[in-house]
């Protein structure tokens, strides 16, 4: 029976809407292409050049779709290397030591930053694999052993982080408006509209209640008042007022 937590983590979907190419990856490829083909002419203590440039150069592309398909370039780029390092191992050859392959630690960073959770599990089991018969082949000692795992586990967490703030980021985004409308000023202002006073039985003989036909025939003057001159305000009504003090 699956645990909870172990449960979680592979029902974790991959993000949403991951961006395919930008012009960021392809000048990333072009870095890296560029690095490989003059550490390969200028190094002159390189062991094996031209299989380490093919490897270098060869597996660069995989870069331009990190983010669409993390699991299949990690699988890829990490099952040539492991295929090369047991060659070498049966071969009893020395290991790759290219610099320009530092790149790869992109690969697991995109992992656990593109990739579900299925998809990060086995694509950690594909990673130990080769890391593993790398320390073997390349053996110098019990601290590059551990420096060297410490920084692929750095690319492993960098990843995670990385995708929880983003989530996080997301979630609080999508709870803006729900906030907005709950919040101390959006029922104040509702509380402000004016209240419509209970409908109650209606009086027939109330302006409001009449036909326009009826108020105006009985809010219109009569002809005979209305052809009756009026008479100017008196005066002495005017003066017999008495004025308020200033």
């Amino acid at each position: 029976m699956v645990s909870n937590p172990l449960r979680s983590v592979l029902d974790e979907p991959r993000p949403s809407a991951p961006p395919v190419r930008v012009w960021r990856d392809w000048a990333l490829v072009a870095v890296v292409t560029v690095a490989g083909v003059l550490e390969a002419t200028v190094r002159e203590d390189l062991p094996l050049r031209w299989l380490s440039l093919l490897v270098t150069v060869g597996l660069a592309p995989l870069l331009l779709a990190r983010r669409t398909h993390p699991f299949a370039t990690v699988a890829i780029a990490f099952g040539v290397v492991a295929v090369v390092d047991i060659g070498l191992l049966v071969a009893d050859a020395p290991a790759l030591e290219m610099y320009t392959m530092i790149f790869f630690l992109v690969l697991p960073y995109s992992l656990f930053r593109w990739g579900s959770g299925r998809e990060a599990l086995a694509g950690l089991m594909v990673i130990l694999i080769p890391a593993t018969l790398g320390i073997v082949v390349s053996w110098t000692g019990l601290a590059d052993a551990i420096g060297g795992t410490a920084v692929l586990m750095s690319a492993f967490a960098l990843g995670l982080s990385v995708r929880t703030q983003h989530g996080a980021q997301e979630r609080r985004l999508e709870q803006v408006p729900a906030a907005t409308r709950s919040s101390p000023r959006a029922s104040l202002v509702s509380s402000c509209r004016p209240l419509r006073a209970p409908a109650g039985p209606r009086d027939p003989f109330s302006p409001s209640t009449r036909s326009p036909s009826a108020r105006s025939r009985c809010c219109s003057p009569s002809p005979a008042a209305a052809r009756m001159p009026r008479s100017p305000p008196s005066c002495t009504s005017a003066r017999s007022r008495p004025t308020s003090p200033a």
